[in-house]
């Protein structure tokens, strides 16, 4: 078998958003940092945690001539659902996508389970108003489970394809008891639509991915395919949680993405109190490629800013 090549990026860390910038109460998390560019600005979207365990969206603005100025902040409108659907415990922003003039949100709906902590879905909100508010557009998901997915489906990142529309995200695979505690396992997975609301054609992504690692927060961004992975087991210990990795992708003839082989992030030495690294979201700013990611704690510290060549 040939040996797949293996590709270096490297990561600079530059600085990092406190949960208080972000104004967030102290103690909270604020995980998963989505950005979009919007004229001037660089909006980036958050989901807050609070103490009771329930998460809500909220969004900085970054100037985009000097990013670590922060020109405006604040809350969504867009609240968690009704008791008893999929998203009545959280609504965690993914991905954001432009589209015929109308901004889409893929997000993240969760609620708590009995036998398992929670459930997973994938639910969509759209704004015309430039993202200054957004409205679920409906009460279910787009994605839940099925045939297809038959644990959760998590982390959704869209984007345009020649064929229409291909989302990546995290599949569930299994809940496995360690230490009398379930567990999840959960792989890389596409699915492909042309209207962005029927979803089709699921296929897992497994082409590098060790049996043994938890993969999160895929994304796709110009040839890469950017993900978090951490073990199964022990992963809550200091330097064992999420760690970002990088990977080809090629396009077959049919449209579709096939992972090519996996590359190293070689990080410098300016920030070597961040032993996790996990939901990164790339943007192209200027000819730069800047990485947005949460480190320790899932969050609890805020989040993280970095370039990466």
């Amino acid at each position: 078998m040939k040996s797949r090549e293996i590709c270096t990026h490297f990561a600079e860390d530059l600085f990092s958003f406190s949960c208080e910038e972000l104004g967030v109460c102290d103690g909270t998390f604020a995980q998963m940092p989505t950005p979009i560019l919007l004229g001037d600005v660089v909006r980036v979207f958050f989901t807050n945690r609070n103490n009771q365990n329930k998460s809500t969206v909220y969004f900085i603005d970054l100037d985009k001539s000097n990013i670590r100025r922060i020109v405006n902040k604040g809350r969504l409108d867009l609240e968690r659902g009704d008791r008893g659907t999929f998203d009545h415990d959280g609504v965690m922003c993914s991905s954001v996508i432009e589209y015929n003039g109308t901004w889409l949100m893929f997000y993240v709906g969760w609620d708590t389970g009995s036998e398992v902590p929670y459930r997973l879905s994938i639910g969509l909100a759209e704004s015309s108003d430039s993202c200054r508010s957004f409205r679920k557009v409906s009460s279910g998901p787009v994605i839940d489970r099925s045939i297809f997915n038959p644990y959760f489906v998590t982390t959704p990142d869209v984007k345009k394809n020649i064929n229409g529309f291909v989302m990546s995200y995290s599949q569930g695979m299994a809940w496995q008891m360690v230490e009398e505690n379930p567990e999840s396992h959960y792989v890389a997975a596409l699915a492909f639509s042309s209207d962005l609301v029927s979803w089709s054609k699921f296929t897992q992504v497994k082409e590098v991915f060790e049996e043994e690692m938890c993969i999160a927060r895929p994304v796709l961004h110009k040839d890469h395919l950017y993900y978090s992975k951490r073990p199964i087991r022990d992963f809550r210990q200091k330097g064992r949680g999420y760690r970002i990795v990088l990977s080809r992708f090629l396009i077959d003839d049919r449209g579709d993405f096939k992972v090519n082989n996996e590359c190293r992030v070689v990080w410098n030495n300016s920030n070597e109190s961040i032993l996790d690294r996990a939901y990164a979201y790339p943007i192209e700013i200027d000819g730069k490629t800047l990485l947005f990611y949460n480190g320790d704690e899932f969050g609890k510290q805020g989040f993280q800013l970095a370039v990466i060549d």
